[in-house]
């Protein structure tokens, strides 16, 4: 492989890096995320098969309930995982808690939160 081409294959691969995202919602209203659950770290290993802990469950962490859960990818998580080799695969998560009962805050996904793609 000549000297030309390896950064060639590195750079390549790094622009392969990209962000994705999932959103899970449950149809009741959008509250507000609760502290230090907006782009949380979830560690987990082997191409995110296997959880490195046990999960938080939604009923602690929202007792009125969960409006939106959204997953995501950023460009330092996507390193992480690529240069690890799928061994250590960590995921951005943010929750929203629902709206207390008698207020009304917009539909769910009216309340847009910062997209996690920089």
């Amino acid at each position: 492989m000549t000297r030309r081409l390896r950064p060639a294959i590195a750079a390549t691969g790094l622009l392969l890096l990209g962000c994705g995202e999932t959103v899970f919602r449950s149809g009741l209203p959008a509250g507000g995320a609760p502290l230090g659950y907006t782009e949380r770290w979830h560690d987990s290993l082997f191409f995110g098969t296997v959880e490195s802990r046990r999960p938080e469950p939604l009923g602690s962490i929202c007792p009125r309930g969960w409006s939106e859960v959204r997953i995501s990818s950023s460009f330092l998580a996507g390193l992480l995982a690529w240069s690890t080799l799928g061994i250590y695969t960590p995921t951005e998560v943010t929750v929203v808690c629902a709206a207390p009962s008698g207020i009304y805050t917009g539909a769910p996904g009216e309340v847009p939160l910062a997209q996690p793609c920089r």
